[in-house]
């Protein structure tokens, strides 16, 4: 089975945030309401799935530009 090719940019631009604020990934998974381990796998294999409230806590949390946000979910 070939590997899917997964975006990063979205992934990219977050852990920047969270790096430059700070904040854990056991932090950002306490935010989201999520477990760490469901947190990763959507980081590293399926950023398509974090949900509109999700984007709402990053946007808020990581102080993120909503132009930046929206670029990186192109």
């Amino acid at each position: 089975m070939k590997n899917q090719k997964v975006d990063k940019r979205l992934p990219a631009l977050i852990k920047a945030a969270m790096f430059e604020n700070g904040i854990s990934r056991d932090e950002m998974a306490v935010y989201l309401h999520v477990s760490v381990s469901t947190y990763n796998r959507r980081m590293n294999h399926y950023p398509e799935e974090f949900t509109v409230n999700n984007l709402r806590v990053f946007k808020d949390k990581l102080k993120l530009d909503p132009h930046a946000l929206a670029e990186a979910m192109l």
